[in-house]
């Protein structure tokens, strides 16, 4: 990837309690406070910058009551800094009293992010096993070779409406959240992993998506949580191994797709 790529990262108080900035906010300097305050709960603490490499650091402080909007106040920040002096860089400025303050490095200090990339690239994997499905009708019966009888198979039919037989495995190609903690499928979390993915090897990215797409079913119902072999099983506590037919989840895989086909 030819573009530029900066890292920021940010602290909030979300109660709206004003954040101090530190010094090192400005000079950067090795072990320096870039931010402190005091909070009634944890007391007083401080954010420290320890690095041995020379880079560009850039900062903003906000005063908003309502972080979800965060992104947003930063692109505004960044897109009024591109215009004033071509760069998409933070404008070292901050509201009085802030109680948000976002800190950018620049391109030169990109080690986390490789490594964050590395990670989630190397947590792609092929699955192959089974599902347990929690009937609505039923809920002490799943899916599987070991709970399954006739007229579970009957009621799950009606839910699950597949012609194959509905004990049989399933294949899922797909990343993961974490490797060492989450070693297993989350559709929600598909989505916004695939929006990294894509730009590295589009053809894995369409590839994982289809194989998302094969498990649903004519409901348009994805379960959540893919369980899929004894290394997926083994991480996950018994109450959340079953999946229930009534719970939903974020359409994520709609971000990636309207990426590709944008580009495209």
């Amino acid at each position: 990837m030819s573009k530029p790529l900066h890292v920021s990262f940010y602290v909030a108080d979300e109660s709206g309690n004003a954040l101090n900035l530190g010094s090192g906010a400005v000079d950067a300097d090795d072990e320096s406070i870039l931010a402190s305050a005091y909070q009634s709960d944890v007391g007083n603490w401080q954010l420290h910058l320890s690095t041995q490499d020379e880079i560009e650091f850039h900062y903003s402080g906000f005063k908003t009551p309502f972080v979800h909007n965060l992104s947003d106040l930063v692109q505004a920040n960044l897109g009024t800094q591109a215009r004033k002096v071509g760069r998409l860089q933070l404008s070292n400025t901050s509201d009085d009293s802030s109680n948000v303050l976002v800190f950018q490095l620049d391109s030169e200090s990109v080690t986390v992010g490789k490594v964050a990339l590395g990670n989630l690239l190397g947590g792609i994997d092929y699955f192959y096993g089974q599902s347990k499905i929690s009937l609505p009708n039923h809920p002490d019966v799943s899916c599987s070779s070991s709970y399954c009888s006739c007229d579970a198979n009957v009621l799950l039919k009606l839910i699950w409406c597949t012609s194959d037989c509905l004990c049989d495995y399933s294949e899922l190609y797909t990343a993961v959240p974490s490797r060492p903690f989450f070693p297993r499928e989350f559709l929600w979390d598909e989505g916004f992993h695939q929006l990294l993915i894509w730009c590295c090897d589009i053809h894995i990215c369409l590839d994982i998506i289809g194989h998302w797409l094969d498990l649903m079913n004519v409901y348009g119902w994805i379960p959540g949580e893919q369980i899929l072999g004894a290394e997926a099983l083994s991480k996950v506590p018994v109450e959340f191994v079953r999946q229930h037919p009534t719970n939903g989840n974020p359409p994520t895989l709609f971000l990636v797709l309207r990426d590709v086909i944008c580009s495209i």
